[in-house]
């Protein structure tokens, strides 16, 4: 029963709620499913939000930085379309990959890493890019 309050909770409240925010912590709530039976994904509420925050700061970073048009400033709205969109998209390529054996070496994600930080300007440049834009640190985007 409480967990199924918090389930209508978790839908009704704005994703910015610090009830929401909690309980997505807590429980993982599917936001959404790829695929379908036992093979199927579930995006949760969690990576929902963490993805939507992600999205929020790069467009903020975006409109900061450059002299964008009031008609081309997205809505809030319009930035949770996609940040559920790219988790779909991710979790639809991981599964293809899976589903052909795709895989990749380390050494290759390495080697790409690499040459995001030399076009950074170097490992503090990217580093502090990252966490600014990306609020992520280098063993998250690996």
């Amino acid at each position: 029963m409480i967990i199924a309050t918090a389930a209508v909770q978790i839908y009704v409240r704005k994703s910015d709620d610090k009830f929401v925010r909690f309980m997505s912590r807590s429980i993982p709530f599917p936001v959404a499913r790829i695929g379908s039976g036992f093979s199927s994904d579930v995006i949760t509420y969690q990576e929902y939000l963490i993805q939507l925050d992600s999205n929020r700061n790069i467009y903020q970073q975006i409109i900061k930085n450059r002299d964008i048009a009031g008609d081309e400033i997205k809505s809030d709205e319009e930035i949770k379309k996609d940040s559920l969109d790219d988790l779909i998209n991710r979790a639809i390529d991981i599964k293809l990959a899976k589903d052909y054996k795709i895989s990749y070496q380390e050494s290759e994600v390495d080697k790409e890493i690499e040459q995001a930080i030399s076009r950074a300007g170097g490992r503090d440049n990217f580093l502090n890019t990252v966490e600014a834009v990306y609020k992520k640190n280098l063993d998250d985007i690996k």
